[in-house]
């Protein structure tokens, strides 16, 4: 219904805002560990994106979760990584948007 997907929009909209802004502060010293939430944000969009059947976007969140976890246990980062996962969580934002407006992109591999 059109109700719900107003509230997956929103929702995913705000998880996705936090997880870009959160990565995009901790790129800037790259201190480990990356922060905790981030790993949760994109378990939570994952999960959403699965639930209304947005298979691209969810399989991205997905992957942008595990290596998350991954990273969790890592002592330095290379500034590379850290682009990295500013990218993955900037492309959740632009399929987010694009999907509200009607279109659906296939994901960056």
């Amino acid at each position: 219904s059109i109700t719900l997907f107003n509230i997956f929009l929103n929702e995913a909209d705000e998880l996705s805002r936090r997880l870009a802004t959160t990565l995009a502060e901790w790129a800037m010293e790259l201190t480990p560990p990356v922060p905790p939430q981030c790993e949760s944000l994109a378990h939570a969009l994952a999960g959403n994106s699965a639930t209304v059947g947005y298979e691209d976007l969810s399989t991205l969140a997905r992957a942008l979760e595990h290596a998350l976890g991954r990273a969790q246990r890592a002592q330095r980062f290379s500034e590379a990584e850290g682009q990295l996962f500013e990218r993955a969580a900037e492309d959740i934002r632009q399929l987010l948007h694009q999907f509200a407006a009607g279109f659906l992109r296939s994901v960056d591999a």
